[in-house]
């Protein structure tokens, strides 16, 4: 029977242990993010997808992105209050034009 033992026996587990001699947070925060300086600068599609990856995140700043920003800001301000106008502008005028049609409907009713 031990020969049919050793053949079903599951193996044990194993244990990796290995603990690093030298771990330097600062160093390899650096490292990080001069990789990561490095792959916005690149050129071609690589540093394109980089750079978008990078205004996408949270905490992504530059002064471009910045005065983009503001820009496209401005453009919807602007734009919503290009609606706003025309907005009042339609009602002063469909004020002008029914308003006195609907009161002398009320006063003959």
């Amino acid at each position: 029977m031990p020969i049919f033992r050793g053949i079903f026996k599951t193996p044990a587990h194993r244990k990796y242990n290995y603990n690093p001699r030298y771990f330097d947070a600062e160093s390899e925060e650096l490292q990080e993010r001069l990789q990561n300086a490095e792959k916005l600068k690149a050129e071609g599609a690589e540093g394109s997808k980089a750079r978008i990856l990078f205004g996408l995140r949270r905490g992504g700043y530059s002064a471009e992105s910045e005065s983009m920003r503001k820009k496209s800001a401005m453009r919807s301000n602007m734009l919503l209050l290009g609606i706003i106008v025309v907005l009042i502008v339609i009602s002063v005028f469909l004020i002008e034009a029914y308003l006195p049609l609907l009161l002398q409907e009320m006063e003959g009713k």
